[in-house]
């Protein structure tokens, strides 16, 4: 029995233990309950555990490439094609040219990966370290290629040059002040101590919208400031207009500090700055509801999250979300002339970032728009 492979899964993962590492399994809490809820024996006892010390967030945690600053790439200083479908038609061949190289890279990945799904008290931790490595090695060529070709993928649809834009960051609290049986809350501001790794991770928002919008003519000169709160967990992150001759900011919590959020963000300023692009949004809207009549999100998404004013066209959207629509008068039948902002262009721009292939592919109408748009008084 010694000589036999015990086969298991594990969170959808098949792992592979020789006798001595699958009684090691058995082991660990939980485990032996799970595989044989009825067994009342007695548990083996382990002097040792088997070899293999890869941290599991590096064995099956998700695969994250280099933080590359994509204003330091290739960027063409004009946009390379007129139309969506001419860019649709390009993204779809430079995927299919690296394709082959993204299999291969896959495969070295995984076949580094698998010695180590085998628990072998054979092998000595010299070797294991040797696995170890081989497998980093690969899994950080893997996402490193694919961070890349995420990179040229923007370069090969941007509409050209860098927006021309400034902004700050600076930290917010709000605190409660209480006065007797009154209460108020007030809010801070701060620019010192704030995290070098947060300020990073905004750059890296800004500049990947820098790219995707490229040098818009609505945002030459522009300044935009990033508030975020590290007290507030459940604040959803909004963008709010300038007033009383302070800049427009995005206002998000600490934990919503990601390049994708930040990026959707922005969006919204694109649109609040320029009025033809929100008019050609509100006329998209409008194409793209047809008879269709607004429903509450809550409703559509199925998610109390949302407030009741919340209203939006579900269409045939990747998400009922990207047909949300601001007015002021959410409880009545829809007037596109009262519609003061919108998700199309914030969604839009997110997935440009995250996947253009896959938003090419499954709305090109809205793809279509998009890059038409980015592309406007050029």
């Amino acid at each position: 029995m010694k000589d036999c492979l015990f086969t298991v899964k594990v969170n959808g993962e098949t792992l592979v233990y020789d006798y001595d590492g699958f009684r090691h399994f058995l082991m660990q809490k939980g485990n032996l309950t799970e595989i044989a809820p009825g067994f009342t024996g007695v548990t083996p006892q382990i002097g040792s555990a088997p070899s293999g010390t890869l941290p599991v967030d590096k064995l099956y945690g998700k695969v994250a490439g280099r933080n590359v600053n994509p204003t330091e790439g290739p960027i063409p200083s004009k946009f390379r094609y007129k139309t969506g479908p001419e860019a649709r038609k390009a993204l779809d061949a430079a995927d299919a040219k690296f394709t082959e190289d993204r299999k291969r890279l896959y495969a070295e990945m995984t076949t580094a990966r698998e010695p180590l799904l085998t628990v072998n008290r054979r092998r000595t931790r010299e070797q294991e370290k040797e696995l170890e490595d081989k497998f980093l090695t690969a899994k950080e060529a893997y996402a490193d290629a694919m961070t890349q070709h995420r990179l040229n993928l923007l370069y090969l649809i941007a509409p050209g040059g860098l927006a021309d834009i400034t902004w700050s960051s600076v930290k917010a609290q709000k605190e409660v002040i209480k006065t007797g049986k009154y209460e108020s809350t007030i809010e801070t501001e701060t620019e010192e101590d704030f995290e070098p790794e947060l300020t990073n991770a905004i750059r890296f928002g800004v500049d990947y919208f820098r790219v995707i919008v490229g040098a818009h003519p609505a945002l030459k000169g522009q300044n935009i400031v990033i508030r975020y709160f590290e007290n507030q967990p459940d604040q959803r992150a909004f963008f709010a207009a300038s007033h009383n001759e302070k800049p427009s900011y995005v206002e998000l919590s600490k934990s919503d500090i990601e390049t994708s959020v930040i990026v959707h963000e922005l969006g919204h300023w694109l649109e609040y700055m320029s009025p033809s692009i929100h008019k050609r949004v509100t006329a998209f809207l409008k194409r793209r509801a047809g008879q269709e009549i607004p429903s509450k999100l809550a409703t559509l998404t199925n998610n109390t999250r949302f407030r009741k004013e919340e209203v939006a066209v579900k269409d045939q959207f990747r998400t009922p979300y990207i047909g949300k629509y601001y007015t002021t008068k959410p409880d009545e039948p829809v007037n596109w002339d009262d519609v003061y902002a919108s998700e199309v262009v914030s969604m839009g721009v997110q997935y440009i970032y995250e996947n253009p292939i896959e938003f090419a592919r499954t709305d090109p109408d809205m793809f279509d728009f998009i890059y038409d748009i980015l592309r406007e008084g050029r």
